[in-house]
């Protein structure tokens, strides 16, 4: 059994908060986070590392919310992006989702939830395209 470290938690910006949780996929339960052990993050922090315990062979997905009273401002959109730990940069991202604003919330905050996830991952195994594959939890063996 391993660890995955994602950054995840309730997380604000001004007074706009975003949620992200990792969620067992086909049965919709989320997985327990815990904190690292380091010093806590400050109260308005918009960032935040927490882990999780990977379930071997466990399929899952990557929900992110935007919680109610979100306010777009002059953008049309949210993007949340997956990357691979070791990679940071807009182009190496694995999988993304694209959360729109509705109609009626121009220059408003919302006034309920959007919650939308990340499925599937883009990425190369061996050199090769694997597109549209699910995240799942593997154990990894070294040096034999």
């Amino acid at each position: 059994m391993g660890f995955a470290f994602f950054e995840m938690a309730i997380l604000k910006d001004g007074t706009d908060e975003y949620e992200v949780r990792i969620k067992r996929y086909p049965d919709k339960t989320y997985f327990d986070e815990y904190v690292t052990l380091s010093e806590r993050e400050e109260v308005k922090a918009r960032k935040c590392d927490r882990y999780i315990v990977g379930e071997e062979g466990v399929t899952y997905s990557i929900e992110v919310t935007l919680k109610a009273g979100f306010n777009f401002g002059d953008f049309t959109c949210v993007r949340a992006s997956v990357c691979l730990a070791s990679q940071y940069r807009y182009q190496d991202e694995i999988g993304h989702v694209t959360i729109r604003k509705r109609p009626g919330d121009e220059y408003r905050p919302t006034t309920s939830d959007i919650t939308s996830s990340i499925e599937y991952a883009n990425t190369k195994l061996d050199g090769k395209p694997m597109l549209g594959a699910r995240f799942t939890f593997r154990n990894l063996v070294v040096g034999q």
